[in-house]
């Protein structure tokens, strides 16, 4: 599935990379997305950067059938996380070579997020298994954020206890072992200047292999 991943960055990517954007890329959006996994799924996005910052706060609904080990599920996650992006121009500014400029603070960003992920899953007897998820992801936007934009990214996530005090009433935390990783590729078409429509392949190791089309208003 990776080697099927690249081999889209590549088909799509290379043809494009040398195009300059016009606009910086939004991390202000709300998006609305179905998935394809041996059965359909659905997720809410939004994303609001906040002002006059590098810094946004992010929040995703999941609903999918997923299966693991034989046994079929209805999973449902909840993501609050918090995020960061910046570009490379303030160490490189520009690279120019064969008569070509490349901005690189338009033509790619790199950001990263960190949350928590609260998720339940539900088998076919109505035996329900619930917990918490620390969350952390990070990627490379590429190419025209007023066009064709390119997101890959790598994801993780790790199970977290999350227990309390009873008497000095404060939170304690634990990460697990085993971990959860996910790597993606989306391909966005901002075909307007406020909407947008997003094609993406991902690889989970919990749920495998899925693709996805959506759409996303900016605003």
């Amino acid at each position: 599935m990776k080697k099927i991943i690249l081999t889209f960055i590549a088909l799509f990517i290379i043809p494009n990379t040398a195009v300059s954007a016009d606009k910086d890329y939004s991390f202000t959006y709300l998006g609305l997305s179905a998935n394809y996994n041996e059965d359909i799924s659905y997720e809410g996005e939004i994303s609001l950067n906040l002002p006059s910052l590098p810094l946004y706060l992010k929040g995703i609904v999941h609903q999918e059938k997923t299966e693991s080990d034989g046994m079929e599920y209805d999973k449902s996650s909840n993501t609050l996380a918090i995020g960061i992006h910046g570009s490379l121009s303030d160490i490189f500014g520009s690279v120019s070579g064969g008569g070509i400029t490349l901005d690189l603070k338009q033509v790619l960003e790199i950001y990263g997020e960190v949350g928590l992920n609260k998720w339940e899953l539900e088998d076919d007897s109505s035996n329900v298994e619930d917990g918490n998820n620390a969350y952390l992801r990070a990627g490379i936007k590429i190419g025209d954020a007023s066009a064709w934009e390119y997101d890959i990214f790598v994801q993780k996530t790790k199970i977290a206890d999350i227990t309390k005090d009873s008497i000095t009433g404060k939170y304690s935390y634990s990460l697990s072992e085993e971990s959860n990783s996910k790597i993606g590729f989306n391909v966005i078409n901002h075909f307007s200047d406020k909407i947008s429509y997003k094609l993406g392949i991902e690889n989970d190791d919990f749920s495998g292999a899925s693709f996805s089309l959506g759409l996303r208003y900016s605003f």
